[in-house]
């Protein structure tokens, strides 16, 4: 199984937006997501399409944060029939390589799934710190550094 990452050209727009809503639908949320388009506006957000086989299989959207700099994976998803196989530890591993540094990823408070996920891709000293913040849905944050994965 060939595993890449590739960055989204803007003219496959249309696809991430497509997995984007079932992504959300999965997590639970039915609003749209207003940040895409910048994604092709701003020099700091970054899409990736997840390849397998040369098949679009899931994508990340990442980006730059002005602290030093901090990455944060703003989004990961893998579609169900790519799960299971080890698709989304490799292509993590392949956008930590492409940003190396600080990192920064959070997670729903009950998206299980995601947070069993993120803790067997982070370095395991990795703390995990509950956020809540007025008017958001608590979430899990876990701040670490490439190096040390």
């Amino acid at each position: 199984m060939n595993i890449e990452v590739s960055v989204v050209a803007k003219n496959s727009q249309g696809i991430l937006t497509a997995m984007l809503v079932d992504y959300l639908h999965e997590l639970g949320v039915d609003t749209a997501y207003p940040y895409l388009p910048l994604y092709w506006e701003e020099p700091e957000r970054h899409p990736y399409f997840i390849l397998v086989n040369g098949k679009v299989a899931g994508f990340a959207l990442v980006r730059t944060l002005s602290d030093a700099p901090l990455f944060e994976m703003a989004e990961f998803f893998v579609a169900e029939s790519y799960r299971g196989d080890s698709v989304g530890r490799a292509a993590v591993r392949t956008l930590f390589k492409l940003h190396a540094g600080a990192w920064r990823v959070s997670t729903m408070i009950d998206n299980m799934n995601g947070l069993k996920f993120w803790r067997a891709v982070v370095p395991a000293d990795t703390p995990v710190s509950r956020i809540e913040e007025p008017g958001e849905a608590p979430y899990v944050l876990l701040l670490f550094n490439t190096s040390k994965c």
